[in-house]
């Protein structure tokens, strides 16, 4: 007999950060006489982390009123002034209007919504037109794209992603009492002969042109801009009504200076002061302790209001304005008050969704109502020092802290979750500790009293005499001193590097003194929510020594390596192509030729990346559609577009519509408004306008489905027929396919990484979708199987390329695309999507292969009923390839006499299927045994070589077929003790491994499996003996017993160099008598192991070595992932080899051996191991931290392994 191997020499490997979620569970309704097996709905092979406290300190200073320029615009819009539109000489003037309008007022009315902002309160897409303010009911609010609202938009969107993940508190700068509301006003200094006025848009040297705010203004004498003429008319100053544009020194609007004067009313809307300033230099006038006690102002004697000995004093931002001429111009309102040199915590940091509606308050656009609990932009100065160390305090537990403020206790995260602070911030430290006030560096007035600071080439201070930076600097550090790092994120143009590279550089320092390197500077509001999705996915990767957990292995083509991941609490996934080479040469940093998801590179699945057109290139099964396009057919592909779904599909889809708060009904419409909505958020993510939860990322945690390339067909097949094929499919695009929890299976183009099409599955999965976009979403599989491919020739002779897959405890279907010609895929190409009573949780693999039926050769589908299904019996489904039309739908129990179905199939055990192996006749192709585990620790051996009479029914949704079964018998009952000392099946979850017996053995196959499982929480803590096993059958029929087999006995070792390996308990020397025993067997237990070990993973073989990973999980201790092994035996007599197999060394040398022993197993730490995967004369082993163990493969004249360590 030949085995069936592989048409494509593949590398699998999946990877994914995760934590581990405890206690939810799902399982099918089921009338079964089996129990029912309580299947995760989160990934269990995970690192049990307590959730990270993120602390974020948001600056309150009253720069942040400004936009990402720097100018301050709250309340702008409101201020209305007569504007002349019918001129009658200087002062005459026949009509007006107003001003508010006017692109020369100081306080325009609308703005152009900037890229990857939503103005707050009306909304509105980037490039329109939006107001400034907004009334709410006599209440103006703050809809600009200023700092504060940037910046609480990127939090709350962070909160929204992340908030289950990660537990949030916040905190700004303190404030004493309720802020003092004021009118603001834009201010600009002139040059040093006063100001001038001109015609063109270009100033004159020295000088910067700004619209004239009185340009056309009515000049009634008694009128503000009236008064400005007649002083410019007795300076004998021309054009303040006639010329546009005001020639000016400097504007506060200026990035370098962000600032407005704060006063009460009462003020002119125009005003000039003048005669002044005094003194007429603040930087030789005061001294350096002037600034630091708050002594600095300048005063003018004259104004053309008549305001005498006007005076102004410096903000946070250090400047007060000391040109001959101020010229101030009314803009909107904001905010003044004092600090308390303390951290304010606005919201405690709180478990899951407890601060939720906290967060919601306190991240509110800005009102002028000084009594409501929104974050004002109100804190005179930028106490960071003393914020930073009230997040110290509170974060330790400090109780009164430093400033005596008494904090809240933090609540308990088990397994010790890490503690962070993320200050996002658009300025400098300028308090002390101690109170003093310091001018922030690289402003004027830091450069006018010699404030300075220079830094080491890592970017931490050198050496500095403002105390402000180093309070600062001490605070951070002293967190860091307590394992709590500090992300710094520098918001808008006042800390651009480009633009002060001084202000860059200290924000740098205090990164580097918190263990986070480098602040992140962000000029957009898209780069602020980058900003904080970049560091809460380092955060997460933090949280684990694994920051990546791989669960399957990867394939290769094309010299690339694609890998699967996932994050969990998150549930988002990605799909990455790296290059082959570069893993194999060792490199830390394999090269990324590119990515679904992420940000270098780019994503490649984006929110119109799949749109073709007014209709996406995303399909489905339709189980109603006929190709009459009459309901109740035998159903149709259909584009994924809400009138081609089922009635069935939409009312599920539109579950939960009646459930949500009126409000939010009212959105959608209606019911199917909301269905189509779910459908949208699958696509592109829209939440509708916040109703669903923000993904992270489009593609959704791929977690059990192993990525699928699909090149040009292989000339395997002789054929004249299939040759022609190869040859016209040759050039056509190299797909990868794989299955995500969002919905979707996925096609890739392998070399771009483009998404090309997508398939939603029928078959349970569409009553689960409208979970998908929920706040508070709580995981659950969906398309979580992996997909199988082969090339297939009809009835009619043609030749197609068809993909299969299921959905393991996703649904209860599995589907079949044809993938011939995967960049023209249609609708049409989805062939079939197959449902059965008897199909539970497709967990069994499709296999696509040839068998006889009725002595035709038949392309078909094999795969096992999967778990829970409604019948609960182990079913071994046949189906046509190229139809999904069902052959045979096999009873394994009913198929063998009933004396050893009450063994084999006991009714006090779930049961089901797992994914089957195939087996040739003799020298041929057609498959002719199958063999299959089940969940009771049979290993079934199916004879297809009897299939007669396959049924002629068309519906694969109900039709069990009619003919003749297959012979069907146990080839292995496996069974284990638990602690009670009770004989329990010894689960059997993994495909077998299949080869023909080599000489040395009787004729027939050797069957290779392994035991163990890892589908329900409570396997975690089982710690039943499970084992290994290599059995030969020779056809008879019979049932082996363990009396058969040889028993091979294993134990810990530790080598010399301290690594962890495997080697035989006693001399195992003697080979297996052929005439007495039929293989052997290997329990995976010895002192010196880890209790629980199982296999959970497939097996490989290259040459006579059976190669495979074991795996036992660990839930006792915080952080511990389990404890894996690489297994490498001579697969014939299920022993180690004579000769070494594993070393320390390169170049084989250094073996690894105790007492003599060499090892036939090495320890891959305290994580989870993949399948290891061979490519080319490589074997790759993915392990759960990320990494990668390579094992180079000599030729056969050389037997042992290389081993290296791939970072």
């Amino acid at each position: 007999m030949q085995h069936l191997s592989s048409q494509r020499n593949v590398l699998i490997m999946m990877l994914g950060t995760v934590l581990w979620l405890l206690g939810a569970t799902w399982a099918s309704a089921s009338t079964s006489p089996f129990p029912t097996l309580p299947l995760a709905t989160i990934p269990l092979i995970s690192v049990q982390y307590g959730a990270p406290q993120i602390l974020f300190v948001l600056d309150n200073s009253q720069s942040m009123d400004g936009n990402l320029a720097g100018a301050i615009m709250t309340g702008s819009g409101t201020v209305s002034t007569s504007v002349c539109t019918e001129p009658d000489g200087w002062w005459g003037c026949q009509n007006t209007t107003t001003k508010s309008v006017n692109e020369h007022t100081s306080s325009p009315s609308d703005f152009t919504v900037p890229s990857g902002f939503v103005p707050p309160v009306t909304g509105g897409s980037p490039g329109t037109r939006e107001p400034y303010t907004s009334d709410s009911n006599g209440t103006l609010v703050d809809n600009s794209p200023s700092r504060l609202n940037v910046a609480k938009a990127a939090i709350e969107q962070a909160y929204r992603q992340w908030n289950g993940v990660m537990d949030f508190g916040l905190m700004d700068y303190g404030v004493q009492g309720t802020p003092s509301l004021y009118t603001t006003w834009v201010y600009d200094m002139s040059g040093p002969d006063g100001f001038t006025f001109g015609d063109s848009s270009t100033a004159p040297n020295g000088l910067e042109a700004v619209p004239n705010p009185c340009y056309y203004t009515n000049t009634q004498s008694t009128n503000a801009c009236g008064q400005i003429h007649t002083f410019f008319e007795n300076q004998g100053v021309s054009g303040s009504f006639s010329d546009p544009y005001l020639y000016i020194q400097a504007s506060s609007d200026a990035p370098n200076i962000n600032d407005v004067l704060y006063a009460s009313g009462g003020l002119s809307t125009n005003f000039i002061t003048y005669n002044g300033p005094s003194p007429a230099d603040p930087y030789t006038s005061y001294t350096l302790q002037d600034y630091n006690n708050g002594n600095i102002s300048e005063s003018y004697s004259s104004s053309t209001s008549g305001y005498g000995g006007f005076s102004t004093s410096p903000t946070n931002a250090g400047y007060v304005p000391y040109s001959p001429q101020v010229w101030y111009s009314e803009r909107g309102f904001g905010y003044d008050n004092n600090v308390t040199n303390a951290g304010h915590l606005v919201v405690p940091i709180a478990t899951s969704n407890a601060d939720a509606s906290d967060f919601a308050t306190a991240l509110a656009p800005e009102t002028n109502n000084p009594a409501s609990g929104e974050i004002k932009a109100d804190a005179v100065d930028a106490t960071m020092a003393g914020t930073l160390q009230s997040a110290y305090d509170y974060l330790t537990g400090v109780s009164p802290g430093s400033n005596g403020n008494r904090y809240p206790t933090l609540p308990v995260s088990s397994c010790n979750g890490k503690k962070y602070v993320i200050l996002v911030t658009d300025g400098l430290p300028t308090v002390g500790i101690n109170g003093t006030l310091w001018p922030p560096l690289g402003s004027a007035a830091a450069a006018g009293y010699g404030v300075t600071a220079t830094f080491h080439k890592n970017g931490s201070v050198k050496s500095t005499n403002d105390h402000a930076l180093t309070d600062t600097i001490t605070a951070i550090t002293d967190l860091a001193n307590q394992g709590i790092k500090t992300y710094v994120v520098g918001l808008g143009a006042g800390v651009d590097p480009s633009k002060d590279p001084a202000a860059a550089a200290t924000l740098k320092a205090m990164a580097v003194a918190g263990g986070t390197q480098d602040y992140i500077p962000a000029k957009t509001p898209a780069a602020l929510s980058q900003a904080l999705t970049t560091i809460l996915q380092a955060i997460e990767a933090q949280q684990s020594t694994t920051g990546v957990s791989l669960n399957s292995s990867s394939e290769t083509g094309a010299n690339l390596v694609y890998q699967a991941s996932y994050i969990t609490k998150l549930w988002t996934g990605n799909l990455k192509a790296e290059s082959l080479s570069s893993i194999l040469s060792g490199s830390a940093s394999p090269t990324v030729q590119w990515q679904a998801s992420g940000s270098l590179p780019a994503g490649t699945l984006t929110a119109n990346s799949l749109q073709n057109g007014a209709t996406p290139n995303v399909f489905t099964w339709n189980p109603s559609a006929s190709s009459t396009g009459t309901s109740n057919g035998n159903g149709l592909g259909e584009p994924f577009v809400w009138a081609d779904l089922s009635p069935t599909q939409q009312n599920e889809l539109e579950t939960g519509y009646t459930a949500l708060p009126e409000a939010q009904q009212q959105v959608f419409g209606s019911s199917a408004a909301y269905g189509q909505a779910i459908m949208q958020w699958m696509l592109n993510g829209n939440t509708s306008g916040g109703i669903f939860r923000s993904p992270a990322s489009l593609l959704a945690d791929i977690v059990n489905s192993t990525p699928l390339y699909v090149g040009a067909p292989d000339s395997g097949n002789l054929s004249p027929s299939y040759q022609a094929f190869a040859t016209d499919h040759a050039g056509r695009t190299p797909m990868v396919y794989v299955g995500a929890n969002g919905g979707m299976l996925y096609g890739f183009n392998a070399d771009t990484g483009t998404p090309v099409f997508s398939f939603v599955p029928s078959g349970g999965i569409y009553a689960r979708l409208s979970a998908l976009p929920q706040i508070g979403y709580t995981h659950q599989f969906y398309v979580n199987g992996s997909p199988s491919e082969a090339s297939i020739q009809t009835s009619s002779g043609q030749w197609e390329s068809v993909l299969a897959g299921g959905l393991d405890s996703g649904g209860q279907s599995i589907y079949a695309l044809n993938v011939t010609n995967p960049t023209a895929f249609t609708a049409s190409d989805v062939l079939w999507n197959f449902t059965s009573p008897d199909l539970g949780d497709t967990y069994s693999q499709p296999q696509i292969t040839e068998v006889d039926v009725n002595g035709t050769p038949t392309w078909v589908a094999l795969f096992g009923s999967g778990y829970n299904s409604p019948a609960g019996y182990p079913y071994l489904f046949i189906v046509n390839a190229a139809t999904g039309d069902l052959i045979q739908s096999v009873n394994l129990c009913a198929s063998i006499p009933a004396d050893e179905a009450a063994q084999d199939c006991n009714t006090r055990y779930p049961d089901g299927l797992s994914t089957p192996a195939l087996a040739t006749n003799g020298s041929g192709l057609i498959a002719s045994t199958v063999y299959v585990g089940d969940l009771q620790g049979n290993l079934w051996r199916i004879n297809l070589q009897q299939l007669l009479n396959p049924s002629q029914g068309t519906n694969p949704a109900s039709d069990s077929g009619t003919g003749t079964p297959p012979t069907v018998s146990v080839l292995y009952h496996a069974t284990t003790t638990n602690s009670s000392g009770t004989v329990v099946p010894a689960p059997i979850t993994t495909q077998p491994l299949v080869t023909p017996a080599p000489s040395g053995a009787p004729a027939g196959n050797m069957v290779f499996f392994g035991t163990g499982e890892l589908l329900t929480t409570q396997n975690l803590t089982n710690t039943n003996v499970q084992s290994v096993y290599g059995i030969l059958d020779t056809g008879t029929g019979k049932t082996i017993t363990q009396s058969q087999l040889q028993k091979r006995g294993i134990m810990g070792a530790t080598t010399a160099s301290g690594q962890n390996i495997i080697v035989a308990s006693s001399n195992q020397a003697t080979d297996i008598d052929w005439a007495d025993q039929d293989g052997w067997y290997m329990p995976l237990t010895g002192s010196g192991l880890p209790v629980g070990l199982r296999v959970i993973t497939h097996l490989d073989l290259n040459l006579n070595r059976l190669i495979f990973s074991i795996y036992a999980p660990n839930v006792a201790t915080c952080g511990g992932s389990g404890q894996s092994y690489l297994m490498i035996l001579n697969y014939l007599q299920g022993r180690s080899f004579g000769q070494p197999q594993f070393y320390a060394g390169s170049h084989f040398t250094d073996p690894l051996t105790s007492n003599g022993k060499n090892a036939m197993g090495a320890s891959l730490g305290h994580q989870y191991a993949g399948s290891p995967t061979q490519t080319g004369n490589h074997l790759l082993v993915p392990l759960g931290n990320g990494r990668i163990k390579s094992l180079s493969l000599p030729s056969p004249s050389v037997a042992p392994f290389g081993w290296r360590s791939l970072l």
